[in-house]
């Protein structure tokens, strides 16, 4: 949508924004292609682009409303996107409109948050289909996650002898008999899985992490089946290198890189590379990988596990980024940077560390002199978009707020569906005093994605400007074009924030 003309008389630095932000009004982009089946949708949410996702999810349940695999994954998604009132609301009214339907009784009982009313819709689907499988499989995860492992493998095994290619259901009868600390039936669950599904991924990723010297092989053969599938490559590319087939394992991880940009698998990549150069071994390179893992925590114990691999290997700038990274979690600012500023000095040209010691920097409060460091890592890894809003973060804690936005509007447009661009770009044209137009981007972005955190910032920036009835206004107008009740409900918190209590 083509925001508004401004009502304010802006600043200086207002003007100059107003400028750059002249093309910041984008189009609504059309909805991809509809999908004869689910497996796009999926293939979207593997790689994070949840709207996009939700898009091709809304083409499939257009064309079939009825599709109980689309439901169960437009409840999930919607719960998890905060509406779980909405979606709540819209399965008891089917449930009472079908009342003899099955399905629609199963689904209520996915969509309840209540365990008994969860339970009462799955025996409802029961009694009217005694050999519902996904009904008996709603039972067994209220039993799994009630405590009592036993009645949720008796369930879980009812709904698989109902229906043999219930993924959920396995993986749901796995964690069943591990809760039961059968380790050998886990393990015999998960090949019943894989020989009764071997076109579903997750069975080749659970039977591999069951066994770990037969994975290079499975994930082998898994890698082979699923070429196009990032999860499935980089269990692969992980299983290699925890066996020690380094060269084996880089290979795999170059030929991801170039398909699949992921930091988390540069720095894994970085460490075989260093490993083939002689500046670490297998040994310290797996003391990285648990140190990372332990973090979060335990970061002391990550300390521990760094500390003898960093004075071993002093030649590896990838150790010296995690090793600084792990020192500033525990409280030793100094040491860390010492360390982040080691890991420059051994890899000037690394993104990966560039951005280690920029978001170091900025995180502690300097910059001016983490900006040349995220402006080069941004500047090589354009596809990462959170190192893109740390740039511009740092351009406008640098005193430069046009160039911040200039920069951020930039990151919106390349990522259009992305959420963190629009929101820096409305925080900074907050701090430059142009709350009109951080309106306007925040609703060019929820026209894209009617993300939850967009409807909370644009509520805080209208309060802020004393706007919440024109940008609750805006925002019916976008709910009478599209249908999209989200934007109904936008709009009334909106005017409830603007109602005296």
């Amino acid at each position: 949508m083509v925001p508004k003309p401004w009502r304010s008389r802006p600043s200086a630095i207002a003007a100059l924004l107003l400028h750059l932000l002249a093309g910041a009004a984008l189009g609504v982009q059309p909805s991809p292609a509809r999908a004869a089946d689910l497996r796009t949708a999926v293939a979207l949410l593997d790689k994070g682009q949840v709207a996009s996702a939700r898009a091709e999810l809304n083409a499939v349940l257009a064309e079939r409303p009825n599709d109980i695999e689309a439901n169960e994954l437009a409840i999930d998604l919607r719960v998890s996107a905060g509406e779980a009132e909405a979606v709540l609301k819209e399965y008891r009214d089917r449930s009472a409109a079908q009342p003899d339907n099955a399905d629609a009784a199963y689904l209520l009982g996915r969509a309840e948050p209540a365990p008994d009313a969860a339970r009462a819709a799955f025996e409802l689907a029961l009694r009217l289909s005694p050999e519902h499988a996904r009904a008996w499989m709603g039972i067994g995860a209220l039993e799994r996650v009630g405590g009592r492992p036993g009645a949720a493998v008796a369930a879980y095994e009812r709904a698989l002898k109902a229906d043999p290619r219930l993924i959920e259901a396995w993986n749901g009868l796995r964690k069943a008999t591990l809760a039961l600390e059968d380790m050998r039936g886990a393990q015999a669950v998960s090949r019943r899985a894989l020989d009764a599904l071997p076109e579903e991924r997750d069975t080749w990723l659970a039977l591999a992490a069951f066994v770990p010297v037969e994975a290079p092989k499975l994930l082998a053969e898994a890698a082979a089946r699923f070429p196009d599938d990032p999860v499935v490559q980089i269990a692969y590319g992980r299983a290699l290198f925890e066996n020690g087939l380094t060269q084996d394992a880089l290979a795999v991880y170059e030929a991801l890189l170039n398909r699949w940009p992921d930091r988390t698998l540069r720095t894994e990549a970085a460490l075989l590379a260093d490993i083939r150069a002689e500046r670490l071994d297998l040994q310290g390179a797996k003391a990285i990988l648990e140190s990372r893992e332990r973090l979060g925590p335990d970061p002391k114990a990550a300390e521990r596990a760094l500390s003898d691999a960093a004075r071993r290997w002093p030649r590896s700038a990838t150790l010296q980024l995690v090793w600084g990274n792990v020192l500033a979690a525990t409280g030793q600012p100094v040491e860390a940077e010492k360390a982040l500023r080691r890991a420059v000095e051994l890899d000037p040209d690394s993104p990966e560390i560039n951005s280690g010691l920029g978001m170091f920097l900025l995180a502690t409060k300097r910059p001016d002199a983490a900006l040349p460091s995220l402006d080069r890592a941004a500047a090589a890894r354009p596809e990462e978009v959170a190192l893109g809003v740390a740039a511009g973060m740092a351009r406008a804690e640098a005193g430069d707020p046009a160039g911040a936005a200039e920069r951020l509007l930039n990151l919106t447009e390349a990522h259009p569906y992305e959420v963190a661009p629009p929101l820096a770009l409305a925080r900074v044209l907050m701090s430059a005093r142009a709350a009109p137009q951080a309106i306007a981007v925040l609703i060019d972005a929820l026209v894209r994605r009617p993300d939850p955190e967009l409807f909370r910032a644009l509520l805080v920036v209208a309060r802020a400007a004393g706007q919440l009835e024109a940008a609750a206004a805006q925002l019916e107008s976008e709910a009478k074009r599209t249908g999209d009740p989200r934007f109904t409900d936008g709009a009334a918190m909106l005017r409830a924030a603007a109602s005296p209590p």
